[in-house]
């Protein structure tokens, strides 16, 4: 095809491209649970039961270089020696997009913490994804998806998507609108691509949460003991250029959770997502359930008969023994304990997890 560039090109090109970007980039550098619905039953219908893969794919359009791909001999020393250098550009441009970061990070009115779990395969990085981070008006923009594929084709899509959403949140559009142009750009520009992303606004102000999901799992709340489901759902993104979405909307408060995730957390060869789900709102309740109570500092009482046959305790120069000083048990971060219960239920998927804890005084 004219114009097309040679896979061994194009590797080198994107491996120039990723070095200069880490070469200038480090120079800038210093050194079954109740569930919320709001979505109309007409929309959650619409939205429930994604095409099957097949026909998606079909309705997509050919992937970019899939031929290419199985052209090449898969037990050869060169096709070995390709795969694995676009692993290590695809890493290195996921590393740009989204660094590791084990600490949890303080935004408006709340705390976040976020994890990235590759999936345990050659090709182990793909298209999902997250996004935190304040915007100009004081709000905060929460955000999870996943491009289907793995691989640079899935890495950079997923690129392209994460800062189109981040732009549109900049520009004050709600969750429903961003996903509306994304939609849209998809379709016309890149409809090979198809996608799923959970997009919210929260202002601190208030405590309002809006958001919204594309063909994306619910997000979790969990609330004191308490975990549920929020449910705003709208079409895949890249299927339909018609497709609309609109925002639910919820006041949370002071130490609610909100857990973000794609669905290598909770796919599971032979079960289905919302047994998935399930199993995942139990983990949450039972790292956020009520902490053990904390053993008594002094020791149990001994029988009479036992106490009779031990030597009389003599206070040293008349001080009468103390009890030690009792110290009380340091409170769990519910934050860590959520975060330290996420476990992928699918090694074959790459998994992102985005949880977030509301701070502030009751308003």
């Amino acid at each position: 095809m004219a114009g097309r560039i040679a896979p061994g090109r194009r590797l080198a090109a994107w491996k120039d491209a990723i070095l200069k970007s880490v070469n200038e980039r480090r120079l800038l550098l210093p050194g079954g649970p109740d569930v919320i619905e709001t979505a109309p039953e007409a929309e959650r219908a619409a939205a429930a039961e994604p095409a099957p893969r097949a026909e998606r794919a079909a309705a997509a359009g050919p992937v970019p270089d899939a031929g290419e791909a199985a052209a090449e001999p898969s037990g050869s020393r060169e096709g070995a020696a390709r795969r694995a250098e676009e692993n290590w550009l695809t890493a290195s441009l996921h590393e740009l997009i989204m660094p590791a970061s084990d600490e949890p990070r303080v935004l408006p009115g709340m705390r976040v913490a976020a994890r990235y779990q590759p999936a345990v395969a050659e090709a182990y990085l793909g298209g999902d994804w997250y996004q935190a981070i304040p915007l100009d008006d004081g709000e905060v923009l929460l955000a999870v998806g996943d491009v289907a594929g793995h691989g640079l084709p899935a890495a950079s899509a997923m690129a392209k998507l994460r800062h189109a959403i981040t732009g549109l949140a900049f520009a004050g559009h709600d969750p429903a609108e961003i996903l509306g142009v994304l939609n849209r750009m998809l379709c016309r520009l890149r409809p090979d691509v198809l996608a799923t992303a959970l997009v919210a606004r929260y202002r601190p102000a208030d405590r309002t949460l809006r958001w919204t999901h594309a063909g994306h799992p619910p997000m979790l709340l969990a609330r004191s003991n308490r975990v549920e489901r929020l449910l705003h759902p709208g079409v895949l993104l890249g299927v339909s250029e018609d497709a609309t979405y609109t925002c639910g909307s919820v006041r949370l408060h002071p130490d609610d959770l909100l857990v973000m995730f794609t669905d290598g957390l909770i796919e599971k060869r032979g079960g289905d997502l919302y047994e998935g789900l399930d199993m995942l709102s139990r983990a949450v309740a039972g790292a956020i359930g009520p902490a053990p109570v904390a053993s008594s500092p002094l020791p149990p009482a001994l029988p009479s008969a036992v106490a009779a046959l031990l030597p009389p305790v003599v206070p040293a120069l008349g001080v009468a023994p103390t009890a030690p000083p009792f110290t009380p048990p340091v409170p769990r971060d519910r934050l860590t304990a959520v975060m330290d219960a996420m476990a992928p239920s699918n090694e074959a998927d790459d998994t992102c997890v985005l949880i977030a804890q509301v701070t502030g005084a009751p308003a």
